[in-house]
């Protein structure tokens, strides 16, 4: 990003000199903030854990070090001789030390003068310790910790504009960034004028990029009153983040409503970091934003369109939690997990989901600091008891989703039910170096190679966790479940002098049994820059930033739906028939469902979690990768809402089998559902009774009425670089189903488009496409789901919609 990068392999690793082989050598960092205190399981300032990778307060400390003690750079024994004798042998210590001077430079050129002063320019002892006063300084506004990308100052309430730009790099991105959207059309956005019944772009958090291609779109720093927060930017996928794309947007309130900026809390060794944005900052002249209404800025995006309205409540209750814990048999010998494919005995014992703790609370709020009303206070405990009975008696294996109507006010609690230490990670050895990797454990998923010896299987998965949404307003500090820059120390310096979190995250508890394993935060599904107006921003991935790398590989995802102003769930569902416990009462969530909305309007939902970078093994040992997949774009197991179905299983191999010889086989079979009349399967596969037929795919099958309304949401929370067109067979819809002004989900607007495959679906989006099952023709057949991506397709990313004939009328015969 703008010629610098930040991997978080180096954020959370250690490295050490290789003098015989050269290089360095990397391990989990092993020490907290400090650089002194060994790290303990369920500290909160570990710098190896991947909770803490984007925080700020946790480097400063290591990179003040860095910046002001010699790193000199140093080659091997080999080397050396290999040169002695040569014209080269006198020129090699010049070079190394102007590799240590370059180094030194950069970190001037990096800090601002009050961090890393000049020299005099006289005495040479004093260039090795300051900065030469020739070196341009142009980030005043960066501390010690911060990524060494791009920090992009602005004020609240100021229009930003991102200019994007690719050039000839052979992999696409994709941009994502947290606690903003913008327009999905450049110059169709919040302003324009549209003529009347025209769609409108719709809202979006994510743009992908290719070759030679640019890019620009205006955002609004959002006016919360907040005297500092840091916005995430990044590009989506797990590849990117390893290889160091990302940085910070770093707002500031205005300087002449705001009172003079506080210092904030940093390392133990890099003291207090101060910030004065007057200093450095200019005001773009416009008038400052409102303050919000309400008095406590966690509900400010909250605030009711007209004073003193009421606001319409909906309230959540989630559950981070291991799949084992939900059946009690963690540690055991065959511990549960997440099945992906019972058929092929494809699962991941290591699985971790979100579960939604009862049915949300709804009511119409004139309070908002009373919401709904205060429920009766559970502990974590107590919760996972609930749901370990649910689950004994049936309740499926799922996504989570959240379904919720434009203009409602989101209370969600977060539970972490984790323990302190996840199984998914590297141990040590007697020697106190890290132990090889088991076979079982080493996974084939890997990220690039940017680290020697340093990828997927080195590090921990962490069991701190968050719950981010995309485009729904937010306040940053305390609702994005994540820990960017300075947030957390923002956060720490009202909580008291002693304290330190990570940001809006959760750290996993000690003791499960009381209330510090839980937050409580709010999100509206409104703009904020429209005084509070309903959006219907359909579907939005759901995601946690704890780890980001490893927590979407091991299924911690989900979904949350925006539907139309006050529609619900529909009192006579015909899906929540299914979900149904013992005594009749239905569990909670569900991937389909029958929406009610205004005016007699009713349509099927259905919701598809893509998942393009599992972990999963296969008889005991991991899965490997596919034969072909030559880059970690391809990596890893494909998966829809936690099931896969590989076409190289169905044809009776595994990935490691060659593409020629694969080639050679029958294939117009391989997706028929069809049974033969000795009972088995018309695709070479043995029957599977957790399908709906037994010769279906274990993948989803979702059902609709032929001529129903179908809204399907693919959502994609976190994976791998690799972009994919989305298609169902025999069916289209419109790519611009908006109002012009953006807030409702209307595809009968005008567009003149019609599209059958949705592309450059990648990490952090979430699509909406509105379907009439059967397609123009109304047919009831199968129609296959499906991504155009070869290796995803192959790998087990497709299902069915299957569209059935319209239900029969009372009284009327059947023919």
């Amino acid at each position: 990003m703008n010629y610098r990068h930040e991997p978080l392999p180096l954020r959370i690793a250690e490295a050490s000199e290789d003098r015989a082989r050269g290089g360095f050598d990397y391990r989990q960092a092993r020490q907290r903030a400090d650089r002194a205190s060994p790290c303990r399981p369920g500290d909160a300032d570990c710098l190896g854990d991947m909770a803490n990778a984007f925080s700020t307060r946790v480097h400063a400390g290591r990179d003040e070090w860095l910046a002001g003690h010699r790193q000199p750079a140093t080659v091997t024994a080999a080397t050396r001789e290999l040169l002695r004798g040569t014209p080269h042998e006198a020129r090699l210590d010049i070079l190394l030390s102007q590799v240590e001077q370059w180094r030194r430079d950069f970190n001037c050129a990096l800090y601002p003068a009050s961090l890393l002063p000049a020299w005099d320019g006289d005495q040479d002892d004093r260039k090795a310790e300051r900065c030469d006063p020739r070196i341009e300084r142009r980030e005043p506004w960066r501390v010690f910790g911060d990524p060494a990308t791009p920090i992009l100052p602005a004020y609240e309430g100021d229009p930003v504009q991102i200019r994007l730009i690719q050039g000839a790099q052979e992999a696409q991105h994709v941009f994502t960034m947290n606690g903003v959207k913008w327009p999905r059309v450049p110059g169709l956005g919040r302003s324009a004028a549209r003529p009347p019944g025209q769609s409108g772009p719709g809202f979006v958090n994510a743009q992908s990029i290719g070759i030679s291609e640019h890019f620009e779109f205006d955002v609004i720093v959002n006016p919360l009153d907040a005297p500092h927060v840091d916005y995430l930017y990044f590009g989506s996928s797990v590849d990117q983040l390893w290889d160091g794309l990302w940085g910070v947007m770093r707002s500031f309130s205005r300087p002449e409503t705001s009172p003079a900026p506080q210092p904030l809390p940093s390392s133990a060794s890099a003291g207090e970091a101060r910030l004065a944005p007057q200093e450095f900052l200019a005001t773009l002249g416009n008038p400052p934003p409102p303050r919000p209404e309400t008095g406590d800025k966690k509900l400010a995006v909250c605030s009711p369109a007209r004073p003193g309205a009421a606001v319409p409540y909906r309230a959540f209750d989630v559950s981070a939690v291991r799949v084992c814990d939900l059946f009690g048999d963690c540690g055991g010998p065959a511990p549960s997990g997440l099945e992906y494919s019972r058929r092929f005995g494809i699962r991941d014992e290591r699985s971790v989901i979100y579960v939604q703790n009862g049915a949300p609370r709804h009511c119409m709020a004139d309070n908002l600091a009373r919401g709904c009303g205060d429920p009766a206070r559970r502990s974590n405990a107590e919760v996972l008891q609930s749901l370990r009975h649910d689950f004994a008696e049936g309740r499926p294996l799922e996504p989570l989703v959240l379904r919720a109507a434009a203009g409602e006010c989101l209370e969600v609690t977060l539970r972490n039910h984790l323990p302190l230490t996840l199984e998914d990670g590297p141990t040590t050895g007697e020697d106190g170096k890290p132990a090889e990797v088991p076979e079982a454990g080493a996974y084939h998923n890997f990220l690039p190679m940017i680290t020697d010896g340093f990828n997927l299987n080195q590090f921990r998965m962490s069991s701190s966790v968050g719950l981010s949404a995309p485009r729904v307003a937010q306040h940053p500090l305390w609702a994005d479940g994540s820990n960017i820059g300075l947030n957390g120390a923002v956060i720490d310096r009202d909580a008291g002098p002693a304290a330190w979190g990570q940001g809006s995250l959760l750290l996993p508890c000690r003791r499960q049994d009381g209330e510090n394993c839980q937050t409580r935060f709010w999100w509206s599904a409104t703009d904020l820059e429209r005084g509070h107006a309903p959006v219907e921003f359909g579907g939005l991935p759901l995601r946690s930033f704890g780890d980001p790398i490893k927590h979407p590989m091991h299924g911690l995802g989900g979904a949350l739906v925006i539907g139309p102003e006050r529609s619900e769930v529909c009192p006579d569902d015909r899906f929540g028939a299914a979900r149904r416990r013992p005594d009749g009462s239905a569990w909670p969530g569900g991937v389909s469902a029958e929406i009610c909305a205004p005016g007699g309007r009713r349509y099927v939902d259905h919701v598809l979690m893509v998942q393009d970078g599992v972990n999963a093994t296969r008889g005991g040992l991991p899965v490997g990768n596919l034969f072909g997949a030559e880059e970690p774009d391809d990596y890893g197991l494909k998966a829809l809402n936690y099931r896969t179905e590989p076409l190289w299983a169905r044809r009776g191999n595994d990935p490691s089998v060659g593409f020629p010889e694969r080639n050679e086989m029958d294939y117009s079979r391989v997706l028929s559902s069809a049974r033969l009349q000795d009972g088995g399967c018309a695709a070479g596969i043995d029957p599977s009774l957790r399908a709906p037929t037994p010769c279906d795919p274990e993948t989803p099958v979702l059902t609709a009425r032929a001529g129903e309304v179908v809204r399907l949401h693919f959502v994609h929370p976190g994976g791998h670089t690799r972009q994919q067109g989305l298609a169902v067979s025999g069916h289209g819809w419109n790519p611009f189903p908006w109002s012009a002004d953006s807030r409702v989900f209307d595809a009968g607007r005008r567009t003149g488009l019609h599209q059958g495959v949705f592309n450059a679906f990648a990490p952090m989006m979430g699509i909406s496409l509105q379907l009439d099952a059967g397609g123009a023709a109304r047919v009831p057949m199968d129609y296959l789901i499906r991504s155009q991506a070869s290796f995803v397709f192959d790998n087990g990313l497709w299902g069915l919609l299957r569209v059935e004939p319209p239900a029969r009328r009372q009284g009327q015969e059947a023919r």
